[in-house]
């Protein structure tokens, strides 16, 4: 059962992030000059990070084996669930005939999408690299430092967004 609760949570995970952008507003790729309305995150963002860390700590597993498949199989799972949300959000500004990207390469939109995911790829990373040494790490390792990552990263995320990467996204690529 805690499977399937960890599995449902990530694949929430994913659908959050990539999808609805982990709550932070994002800059169109088929409008010129339009910047978000508010800076941070928007919504019970941080309240969505929790139950996606609360996630993270129930796929480990108690027993020391050479591999944990547990995280290994999450982490692989929500990365591939990522990938797939990702770019099928922001497919629908191409809803309308005469909708075209502004720049080339659709600029912004590859690099939002990895900025926004960076926080949930860094900790499946985490979380994968500690599950195929569990002899080797210790239980409260394994079960709070991926969780601990996606926060951290997470919060930073949110305080930099406004002031630093929007702007960064809004300039034309070049």
């Amino acid at each position: 059962m805690r499977w399937v609760a960890s599995a449902l949570i990530t694949l929430g995970a994913a659908y959050w992030v990539g999808a609805g952008s982990a709550g932070l507003p994002t800059l169109p790729i088929t409008l010129p000059d339009v910047l978000p309305v508010r800076a941070g995150p928007g919504g019970p963002w941080l309240l969505t990070a929790l139950v996606v860390a609360v996630g993270m700590v129930l796929t480990t597993s108690r027993r020391a084996l050479r591999v944990d498949p547990g995280p290994l199989v999450v982490a692989v799972w929500t990365c591939l669930w990522w990938a797939f949300w990702a770019p099928w959000a922001t497919d629908f500004e191409f809803s309308g005939p005469d909708r075209r990207c502004v720049y080339a390469d659709c600029w912004p939109r590859t690099p939002q999408q990895w900025a926004v995911g960076a926080p949930l790829l860094v900790a499946c990373v985490v979380l994968a690299a500690l599950s195929v040494a569990p002899r080797r790490t210790p239980l409260w390792v394994r079960v709070t430092v991926p969780a601990g990552v996606f926060l951290a990263l997470t919060v930073v995320q949110a305080w930099a967004w406004g002031p630093y990467v929007v702007p960064y996204l809004a300039t034309p690529p070049g």
